[in-house]
């Protein structure tokens, strides 16, 4: 079986040019990438290797077994249509287009009323179909999740409103680059100490260092959470799904 080095050797000689090449896409020195090769990484930068290169094994990146890359996502598009067989074939008339395999990926879904701690942890590849979601393959890059909105926070009664069971596409953004962001352009799920909220933010005070989080909903008032609280953030892409009231 292949070690760590080896596998690390791999990735960088299918995806990249050059270990400077694999350096800068990993935002590290390219002497990093080489005490990497000559004496592995750990499971925290493997892990790291899996959201910059979504397209490798994890099981195999973490533990040798398996092929380096993925299985294709055929098998997950064919369940979606997978009622159809079950009926009338003859008379089946279908009402929504069907699309290529090739035009989607398969991501992580997680459900903000239930998380806690850092997202994109799990190896997708493992996860049942209830936390997995299909996204455009437009979004290649990067740790791309789904994630539940929880609750009425960002509900005004307004056409920009998030409600409660909306699912939305989420990237992260890493520390060095997100609180330069434009706030007031997007929304943001913050992964802190206090929780895992999906917020405005509204203010980032790089003296004190803190950020301000702000809800559509007027109900709720506007806090604060420290830079060093902070475990990761999103930025909100758009809404994947939007629930239905009948109300």
């Amino acid at each position: 079986m292949e070690t760590e080095q080896e596998r690390i050797s791999e990735v960088i000689a299918h995806f990249c040019k050059s270990k400077a090449e694999f350096a800068r896409r990993m935002d590290v020195r390219p002497q990093v990438v080489s005490n990497w090769v000559a004496r592995g990484a750990g499971k925290q930068v493997l892990s790291k290797i899996l959201t910059k290169f979504p397209e490798v094994n994890a099981n195999w990146l973490l533990t040798g077994e398996g092929e380096m890359l993925r299985k294709k996502e055929e098998d997950a598009l064919s369940r979606i249509g997978a009622n159809r067989d079950k009926g009338d074939k003859e008379n089946f008339v279908s009402e929504v287009t069907e699309q290529s395999s090739k035009e989607f990926r398969i991501v992580e879904f997680v459900d903000l009323h239930a998380s806690a701690g850092p997202l994109g942890m799990n190896n997708i590849d493992i996860l049942p179909d209830t936390n997995r979601r299909l996204i455009p393959r437009e979004y290649e890059s990067g740790n791309l999740l789904v994630v539940r909105v929880d609750g009425d926070s960002m509900n005004d009664g307004t056409p920009r409103s998030l409600y409660d069971g909306d699912e939305v596409l989420i990237v992260e953004r890493t520390y060095n680059h997100w609180y330069d962001l434009p706030i007031r352009k997007n929304l943001f799920v913050i992964c802190s100490r206090g929780g895992n909220v999906l917020k405005q933010i509204s203010e980032i005070n790089r003296i004190k260092g803190y950020i301000v989080c702000h809800s559509f909903n007027p109900s709720h008032a506007d806090y604060r959470i420290a830079f060093e609280d902070i475990y990761q953030v999103f930025v909100v892409l758009h809404v994947v799904y939007r629930k239905i009231s009948l109300d």
